[in-house]
């Protein structure tokens, strides 16, 4: 399968290449131009991941062809519509998929100082490249995509702004689903004695679950402040023991337990601002983020916890440098007394002379820990650098990209380095790595098998 998907690729890539640039130009522009007040863009993509995966060896792990159409609808300065829609086919971390996701479909309302707008659309607080303290919107960091950008995930939201003045404006947003990010679980080769099931997003939303988000901005001539206050549920659900079962033959006990996600509503407030500084651009934020008691089984409910970040944008010929810092400090803090479950749940020599209720002590409590861990709530303090370079050369037709991510904290470790080549306007092959490493026990260590990965893709836009 995996050779047929390639081999039709293979002979796509070569037609489009092979039409002249002049022609290939023309019938691009034709299809996207439009009199009537809106315009149909996309793009043809394939492109596949070369990891060790679910298997061991080094493989096709993911492989995928997509189709993505975008509409852009409005014929005056007071409206507006957009919808992207797209259709994915192949294997995603060696499981086949063909689904149809409908990333953006929301309008929008522009009457003098009042903005108003509906549907489900990406929505970006925070100014952060790399770090970001505050975010309102889902996402998927572990997304297999040779674009940045597919790892955000649309919300359904409902929101009203008023420019007070020409540099004091207010935002009010409405998100009335629930939609989480996803959690690094998938990827994790568990043992089977662990069976985890995520509910879907209506199973999130049988009882009232809407969040509110209110962002004010201040445009001064120094920099663009901007404040955020947020009541809703937190992106990132926990994992709980649903289930638990013992069975004890000799000579050793085995057991299997039941994970589950749950949600639980958290308070925050955060600060950032953007500005220049002899021709560089500046930004710093700071959020505090307080868990609400909710309904979560005990001992479930995350620490609150104070983060920040600070970086620059700098511009260095044909390339541009970006440099950020991210921190945290986490409140109420305590060590966790074992170490996570998820990725080896074989712990039958602990066990073998605990009762069946320790058993199941122990067994929660690694699960705790587990969600700590991808909080980055392990210890106390949490400190990452990262870095990206990017640029162009030979006159557009070759684009670079480098990105490094570092978490001083737990030694994890996330470079991306990749080269675009564009033989024609709107063609584009792209080359790249993802190499995740990390010390024992840390995330990105059991990341690692399955997202380190050599990447490839083809890509037409029209």
């Amino acid at each position: 399968m995996v050779a047929r998907f390639f081999s039709i690729s293979s002979i796509l890539m070569l037609y489009f290449t092979g039409i002249s640039e002049l022609s290939a130009q023309s019938l691009f522009e034709s299809m996207g131009r439009s009199d009537t007040g809106y315009s149909l863009s996309g793009y043809i993509r394939s492109y596949g991941f070369v990891s060790r995966g679910n298997t061991g060896n080094y493989h096709f792990s993911s492989y995928l062809s997509d189709l993505t159409l975008k509409i852009d609808a409005g014929n005056t300065s007071m409206l507006k519509a957009y919808g992207e829609l797209r259709y994915s086919y192949g294997s995603l971390n060696d499981v086949a998929i063909s689904s149809i996701d409908l990333r953006e479909a929301w309008v929008g309302f522009y009457p003098g100082r009042f903005s108003l707008e509906a549907g489900r659309k990406i929505v970006t607080w925070g100014r952060g490249d790399l770090f970001t303290p505050f975010s309102i919107s889902p996402s998927d960091d572990i997304v297999r995509s040779p674009d940045s950008e597919d790892h955000m995930i649309g919300n359904m939201i409902i929101s009203g702004g008023y420019a007070i003045t020409g540099r004091i404006s207010v935002t009010a947003m409405l998100i009335p689903l629930y939609i989480p990010s996803v959690l690094p679980v998938n990827v994790i080769n568990m043992p089977p004695s662990i069976s985890y099931d995520k509910p879907a997003w209506f199973e999130y939303n049988k009882s009232f679950s809407a969040g509110l988000g209110i962002r004010s901005d201040y445009n001064t001539s120094f920099a663009d402040i901007s404040l955020y206050l947020f009541e809703g549920y937190d992106l990132l659900p926990v994992i709980y023991m649903s289930g638990f079962d013992l069975f004890p033959p000799d000579p050793d006990p085995i057991f299997s337990i039941n994970l589950k996600e749950r949600s639980f509503r958290t308070r925050m407030i955060s600060v950032d601002a953007e500005g220049t500084l002899s021709g560089a651009v500046w930004r710093a934020g700071i959020s505090r983020s307080i868990p609400d008691k909710s309904d979560l089984p005990e001992g479930y409910l995350p620490f609150g916890q104070t983060s920040w970040m600070a970086g620059v944008d700098i511009n260095a010929g044909e390339s541009t440098i970006t440099v950020e810092y991210g921190g945290s400090f986490v409140h109420d803090w305590y060590r966790s007394p074992v170490e996570p479950l998820l990725p080896g749940g074989n712990i039958t020599d602990e066990i073998a002379a605990l009762t069946p209720e320790e058993i199941e002590g122990l067994l929660k409590e690694q699960i705790i820990a587990f969600n700590r861990l991808y909080r980055y709530q392990t210890e106390k303090w949490n400190n990452m650098i990262g870095g990206t370079v990017s640029g162009s050369a030979a006159y557009g037709r070759f684009n670079y990209t480098t990105s490094l991510i570092f978490n001083l904290t737990s030694y994890d470790l996330l470079l991306k380095p990749s080269l675009e080549y564009l033989p024609y306007d709107r063609i584009s092959l792209m080359i790249g790595l993802e190499y995740w490493w990390g010390k024992k026990n840390s995330l990105y260590s059991y990341l690692s098998d399955n997202l380190t990965s050599l990447l490839i893709s083809a890509k037409i836009s029209f």
